[in-house]
């Protein structure tokens, strides 16, 4: 399974192409830095409940919320402005930047 998705082949790689689990995947590392100092704000206001499954309710949608804010107002601006400059320094033409630009 392992081979067959690291290579894109075969109904193990095909989910791996399911557009949730790709936008997980786009916003994992906000969440990674994002979960525990929202967890710890929440337990300091008082809301955080003591059992694990409720706690997890209450935090897991905010964690994701702040994740994909994250993503898509700081990391990928940031990353596509390092890759205009790079492609700038690579001396890649004007008319390729400027489709890039305007590329989703």
């Amino acid at each position: 399974m392992i081979a067959a998705s690291a290579f894109g082949i075969g109904a193990a790689a095909a989910w791996t192409r399911f557009r949730p689990f790709v936008y997980a995947g786009e916003i994992s590392y906000g969440f990674y830095l994002w979960h525990v100092p929202l967890i710890l704000f929440v337990k300091r206001l008082g809301l955080l409940p003591t059992n694990f499954f409720l706690a997890t309710a209450v935090t897991l949608p905010l964690a994701v919320a702040v994740a994909a804010a994250s993503w898509h107002f700081m990391e990928r601006p940031i990353l596509r402005r390092a890759a205009r400059r790079h492609r700038a320094r690579r001396g890649v033409p004007e008319r390729a930047r400027l489709e890039a630009r305007t590329a989703p």
